[in-house]
């Protein structure tokens, strides 16, 4: 949780580097993008311009309005915290590491959708479906991996924290759809139910899960979050593919974080393939090659979609600009 996290995260992802950077591409209807600097490039100047002396109360209460800037002000509290009870980057392990960079590409993605919302006070484009099983695989991912062993794993408690900020921003995000904007939510174009879902995964995950070594009620618990983690951006997807052109360009963003927080995923699995022997089957790690195996597929699902947001940005296309899809059609 700290500042170093931060910045390694965000070095290691050009997409998430300059997040958004909305400027007006077409006129009027693209207004809504036209701004001098991005969120990130405003929080970091105010931030930068402030000391401890001169921040009074008004100017902290200014600060924390903007999400990114007060989840700034969240990496850099935490950094000191993380540091104080004895934390360190250097003696952290790959696979902790690993987890400070999914989450904190998890948390910019929303924020960019929150972002959108604020500022068009509108939720068009945003699946209320997909927004509904991230709140749901947020919760029980936070209840399922908190660290067992000891008050004193400081890396696996870093990991729990920095995974609090996604949970209010969904949530957030989830009211904004039902309830504060739900008149701009285009369910029309969200068919794909989380009722059909969320039964299918916990179904699959009673009958094909891998063997944890806390036992059977925990594998399965586990694979029900895995399996709805999997298929959560799949309704997104369909409406993507149901609008059949212009993707706003803070949607295509939050699937491409999405997206980058599944291949960070994958590589922290190469650490933690080996669940133990119980998870062998006939000499082979049946359970490790299961877990494998899915997080292959959730990149499999975008992956059509990724092809066209890295065409887009190896052609010039600029952050802020939506992604064109109109003579393109995703693969779901």
């Amino acid at each position: 949780m700290t500042l170093s996290i931060a910045a390694s995260g965000l070095q290691s992802r050009s997409m998430a580097a300059d997040l958004p950077l909305y400027a007006n591409a077409t006129g009027d209807e693209d207004d809504k993008y036209a701004k001098a600097k991005g969120p990130i490039a405003k929080s970091c100047d105010a931030l930068a311009s402030l000391s401890l002396r001169d921040l009074n109360g008004k100017d902290a209460a200014a600060l924390m309005r903007s999400p990114f800037q007060a989840y700034l002000c969240f990496l850099m509290a935490g950094s000191v915290l993380y540091y104080l009870l004895g934390g360190s980057l250097m003696r952290a392990d790959s696979a902790d590491l690993l987890g400070y960079m999914s989450t904190i590409c998890e948390t910019l993605g929303l924020l960019v959708l929150q972002y959108k919302i604020k500022s068009q006070a509108s939720v068009k484009g945003i699946s209320g479906m997909t927004i509904a099983m991230y709140a749901l695989v947020f919760v029980s991912r936070q209840y399922l991996l908190l660290p067992e062993r000891s008050w004193l794993m400081i890396d696996g408690w870093t990991v729990e924290a920095l995974q609090v900020p996604s949970i209010l921003i969904v949530f957030d995000i989830l009211c904004s759809v039902f309830k504060t904007h739900r008149s701009s939510y285009q369910e029309e174009l969200d068919v794909l139910s989380i009722k059909y879902i969320v039964p299918a995964c916990v179904g699959l995950a009673i009958v094909l899960h891998p063997h944890f070594q806390q036992g059977e009620w925990h594998s399965f618990l586990w694979t029900s979050y895995l399996y709805m983690d999997v298929f959560a951006l799949l309704p997104q997807i369909v409406m993507m593919a149901k609008s059949g052109g212009k993707i706003e360009a803070p949607i295509a963003h939050f699937v491409a974080a999405t997206a980058i927080r599944w291949m960070i995923d994958l590589c922290f699995w190469y650490f933690d393939f080996n669940l133990g022997p119980q998870g062998y089957y006939k000499g082979v790690n049946m359970s490790g090659i299961l877990i494998v195996a899915f997080h292959l597929l959730s990149l499999c699902l975008v992956a059509d979609f990724m092809y066209y947001y890295i065409k887009a940005r190896i052609g010039g296309s600029k952050l802020s600009d939506d992604l064109d899809l109109s003579g393109a059609v995703l693969e779901v």
